[in-house]
């Protein structure tokens, strides 16, 4: 064989050697674009609702909602059987809950970083009073206010372990104010009696009775 036979040979398996490099180039783009095109369609599959069900639905006990540190800053989950929802500080401490019982009392209370309950507003188990209460940083109430479901308000006080002052307003639209000791037990009422709204003044002695009387008709009592 001369040797432009051999040359020649040589570049004609150079052009099939790149001729198949780039057949073979191709075949894997279309595998390549044919395996993204078949997972995107499975994605679309799985998280597509089903005709004619709606949107997903999601059911769990509870659900964990965590920071880009890893910390749990807010935790929903069912307790003492009704949903319980809660907020958390930077240091793993609860802050902000939000519940619902099983009788239909719901609150939202919000703690120090201590723990302790500082503020709390909702309504009772019967599902209409509402009530508010501002607590010290012992966590005794100090300031509460409520509305009965008959729409009787009320607004008390306490030194932290007694209800020292009382404001409200009777089902029957009588004001009164009450003055407490030390201990609960009564000191000065302020109120009115009568359908005629008369004001009169109660002052109770050491023994817990009535010691003076005093209203707008009618004379001092002892």
């Amino acid at each position: 064989m001369t040797q432009p036979n051999v040359d020649s040979l040589l570049a004609r398996l150079e052009a099939l050697e790149a001729q198949r490099d780039r057949a073979s180039r191709r075949s894997r783009l279309w595998g390549s674009a044919a395996l993204t095109a078949l997972l995107a369609s499975a994605g679309l599959f799985l998280i597509a609702p089903a005709q004619g069900q709606g949107q997903n639905v999601v059911k769990a006990s509870s659900f964990v909602l965590t920071d880009a540190n890893g910390k749990t800053r807010g935790e929903l989950k069912i307790k003492d059987g009704g949903p319980h929802l809660a907020f958390f500080d930077g240091n793993d401490k609860p802050r902000m809950l939000l519940s619902l019982s099983d009788k239909g009392a719901a609150t939202i209370s919000i703690q120090n970083p201590e723990g302790k309950v500082r503020a709390v507003f909702g309504f009772k188990d019967d599902g209409e009073t509402s009530a508010i209460a501002l607590r010290d940083a012992d966590g005794e109430t100090r300031l509460g206010m409520t509305c009965s479901k008959k729409g009787v308000p009320g607004l008390i006080m306490g030194d932290g372990q007694d209800t020292r002052l009382s404001l409200g307003v009777s089902g029957k639209g009588a004001p009164s104010l009450a003055m407490k000791k030390p201990g609960g037990d009564h000191g000065i009422i302020l109120s009115t009696v009568g359908d005629s709204g008369t004001p009169a003044l109660l002052m109770y002695g050491p023994d817990g009775k009535v010691d003076k009387k005093l209203s707008l008709i009618g004379k001092s009592k002892k």
